[in-house]
């Protein structure tokens, strides 16, 4: 058996993209799945993924089919129906430092770097890195399993950070053709609620049709393992939906502000671990 290299994880809550744009949100669908590279001189070099999708909860349970949770508003929900669309997953290589010189370029950057760092965006422009998972995917997060989505070969490349996109569905989605009410919604959630002091539910649907991600950031290489040797990562991304309904009041609140708290309650409590494997000699070959 090979050596593992210990578990690298991805502590998410802090970078998260809680509040993504509003050009990013209302587009609905990214125009590509990765970001341009970032000037570091750390980053792990990879050239072969793995990604794998995952649902998780703590305080709620689970029944055939449904999920049933609490939130901090002193509501009961039982989630018949949660479908969401994971458009891709891709992570952006490093950049070399370069030294910088005084010109329209320099100040363009600076400016940038006073104003703090990005989130993720999911409109940006950029060309989808190799990386980048083969095609969107579907999922009912009310019937939560553990699947398979994506692997990639690339050319052995030094990457910086990972990023998770989740976007309206359409003809390339896998699994979107059997549910022809979730194509244009990236996320499409059937439920009930009550107060904690009532005995009856209350049947509520929701449909948001923006897109929402995350950007984070990779920890430096592991010191015993030199930075250029290559890597296979085994990404898996985890939803956790324990706080899926946090802070909303389903019998007051606008449904396009519950659409958005909803999905970005969901981005929030995601967390993707990255686990690295020496690259095996067989792996290499198939590149």
């Amino acid at each position: 058996m090979r050596p593992v290299v210990p578990i690298l994880a991805l502590a998410i809550a802090t970078a998260a993209c809680a509040r993504a744009p509003r050009d990013a949100e209302d587009s609905g669908r990214p125009s590509a799945a990765t970001s341009p590279p970032i000037e570091s001189t750390s980053g792990v070099t990879i050239a072969a993924f793995e990604y794998r999708l995952g649902v998780s909860m703590v305080r709620s349970t689970r029944s055939p089919g449904r999920v049933h949770l609490h939130n901090d508003r002193g509501f009961a929900f039982i989630v018949d129906r949660a479908e969401l669309v994971s458009h891709s997953a891709s992570f952006v290589p490093c950049a070399p430092r370069r030294t910088a010189t005084l010109g329209i370029d320099t100040i363009r950057r600076g400016v940038r770097a006073l104003a703090g760092p990005s989130i993720a965006r999911a409109g940006h422009g950029s060309i989808a890195d190799p990386s980048t998972t083969i095609a969107p995917i579907v999922e009912d997060l009310a019937s939560p399993a553990s699947r398979s989505w994506s692997t990639r070969f690339v050319t052995p490349t030094r990457y910086c950070r990972v990023h998770y996109v989740v976007a309206r569905a359409d003809r390339e989605t896998a699994g979107a053709a059997a549910r022809p009410t979730l194509e244009g919604a990236s996320l499409a959630v059937d439920y009930r609620y009550r107060a904690n002091t009532a005995t009856a539910y209350e049947r509520a649907s929701l449909r948001a049709e923006f897109a929402h991600g995350r950007l984070d950031d990779l920890p430096p290489a592991v010191p015993e393992e030199p930075r250029a040797t290559p890597r296979r990562a085994i990404v898996t991304i985890d939803r956790n939906l324990d706080r899926l309904f946090d802070g909303i009041d389903p019998s007051a609140d606008a449904p396009r502000s519950i659409e958005r708290a909803v999905l970005a309650n969901l981005l929030r409590d995601t967390r993707i671990d990255v686990r690295l494997e020496p690259l095996g000699s067989d792996q290499a070959r198939s590149r």
